[in-house]
């Protein structure tokens, strides 16, 4: 790879927003929804042609187009 990867870990509460991207043109806000014991409901605003995967989802699209997993089930 490249270009240097890093890495930003934040807390934010029901409501508030991270904007990815340049300010003035954002390639995706990520808006905290609900915050319960089981996990953390975020919702995505991004352009139609911005994909959003989770990582698994992520991870096995990638696998499959380097031929690598071809029988991997992925849970929600």
């Amino acid at each position: 790879m490249s270009e240097e990867v890093g890495t930003l870990v934040l807390q934010r509460a029901i409501g508030q927003e991270v904007v990815i991207g340049p300010v003035g043109a954002p390639l995706c806000r990520v808006r905290v929804v609900r915050i319960q014991p089981s996990g953390v409901r975020l919702a995505f605003e991004a352009p139609h042609n911005v994909e959003i995967n989770r990582g698994k989802i992520a991870d096995l699209k990638l696998a499959r187009e380097f031929g690598a997993a071809r029988d991997v089930e992925v849970r929600p």
